[in-house]
């Protein structure tokens, strides 16, 4: 691991800042959105969080397309229709999830493949 580099979640969040530029750069305007977005959901740092999320809104010009993984996760756990057990199994898997792609992320763009790799080792 490089000097200044911190491991999170199994993610390094300065190569996904990386990603980010270049597929800004590329013209790749949402993808590069994502990966800021994940970017900052990644990092401790609140200054840091907020730049990121500022590169983000940059590219987008506003908030996120539709509803966000972190949103309807909380929605989803606020059900009332579900015994504790199954919530509770609930909520370790899509607290998971979010970990790995990012609250922020716009849930439009979640794959099945994205979904099944942190969600199921």
């Amino acid at each position: 691991m490089a000097f200044g580099e911190m491991r999170v979640g199994g993610r390094h969040r300065p190569r996904r800042q990386r990603a980010a530029s270049l597929l800004r750069r590329l013209g790749r305007g949402q993808e590069a959105r994502l990966e800021f977005l994940r970017a900052a959901s990644l990092t401790g740092n609140a200054a840091e969080r907020a730049f990121l999320r500022r590169r983000a809104e940059e590219i987008a010009g506003t908030g996120p397309p539709g509803p966000t993984l972190g949103q309807t996760v909380t929605r989803f756990l606020e059900r009332d229709d579900l015994d504790a057990q199954t919530l509770r199994s609930y909520a370790q898997t899509l607290r998971r999830l979010c970990r790995a792609l990012g609250e922020q992320t716009p849930l439009p763009s979640v794959t099945a493949d994205q979904v099944a790799g942190p969600c199921c080792p």
